[in-house]
């Protein structure tokens, strides 16, 4: 049985993969930053695949970097993006 933790990354790689529109490789992490320099605008908060994908991307780096949970990551980058969001004008 996988560990979790690993369990839970690919789950995330997975889904970072259809978001971004790529097959799954180690680049992924790079891609993930290149979306996250780009400045949030109220376009990206109202689109349904753009605003998940910076979600997702930045949960990636939580587990990455900071070494959270799965939930723990998705929880806190939803609360930084609406944060984001709310900045640029849109309320999600």
């Amino acid at each position: 049985m996988p560990e979790p933790e690993k369990e839970d990354r690919e789950i995330l790689r997975f889904f970072l993969s259809a978001e971004l529109g790529h097959s799954p490789d180690p680049e992924l992490s790079s891609r993930c930053e290149l979306a996250l320099k780009t400045p949030i605008t109220k376009d990206v908060c109202y689109s349904f695949r753009d605003v998940r994908a910076r979600v997702m991307c930045s949960a990636w780096s939580h587990m990455e970097k900071e070494k959270l949970p799965f939930s723990e990551s998705v929880r806190r980058a939803w609360r930084e993006t609406k944060e984001e969001c709310s900045k640029a004008g849109a309320v999600i």
